[in-house]
């Protein structure tokens, strides 16, 4: 009985010696993919917040080319792009007062950098909201309140027109009104054309 109970003990130890190797590898290869899997994830990890209390960004010639950051003394924040002269032509933000009761979003191109002369204004408060264009000297304004509308334009001699739901006016370089329609509560209308003194020339009714 010795011999084969010696054969049956070498059989098993040869098959335990095979397991041990099987499991041996197959624990190298685990270790082997998680080890990885934890290395890529370090490297593809990024940090998602960046904390700053103003932002510059600047070209590979060290110019400024944007800001974003607290306006000034105005409890707001500006948004700012400039050209390569380093002056600023396009601004973004919003804007409180001294006392905090108007907010402004300011959406704006304060100088044009290929030298042209145009200009784009949108301004949103608390109280009215208003949009103007300009080109030189010529300017269109639009305002609107709670009590009304009023669109106004401008030319490069200074003579300028407003329009509103009640009527329309007109005014010289100087500032005089010189003619206007009015449309009152009533329903009735009153047309005026005034002379450089400021008086009535004519008027219906």
């Amino acid at each position: 009985m010795s011999e084969p109970s010696l054969s049956t003990l070498m059989q098993r130890v040869d098959h335990l010696e095979k397991q041990n190797t099987w499991w041996k590898r197959m624990f190298g290869g685990y270790l082997i993919v998680t080890v990885s899997v934890v290395l890529m994830g370090q490297g593809q990890s990024r940090q998602q917040v960046v904390e700053a209390e103003r932002l510059v960004i600047k070209d590979s010639g060290g110019r400024l080319r944007a800001t974003l950051g607290p306006e000034g003394q105005k409890d707001g924040t500006v948004l700012q792009f400039y050209g390569k002269d380093g002056k600023s032509y396009v601004s973004i933000g919003i804007l409180v007062d001294s006392g905090g009761i108007a907010t402004t979003l300011l959406l704006g191109a304060n100088r044009n950098p290929t030298g042209l002369a145009g200009n784009l204004l949108a301004v949103v408060t608390n109280f009215d909201s208003s949009f103007g264009v300009s080109y030189g000297n010529n300017m269109s304004s639009f305002k609107a309140t709670d009590e009304r509308a009023i669109l106004t334009t401008s030319d490069k001699r200074g003579q300028t027109s407003a329009v509103g739901a009640s009527g329309f006016a007109l005014s010289d370089s100087g500032g005089k009104a010189r003619g206007g329609l009015v449309l009152a509560s009533d329903g009735s209308t009153n047309i005026q054309l005034l002379g450089k003194d400021g008086k009535v020339i004519w008027k219906a009714p």
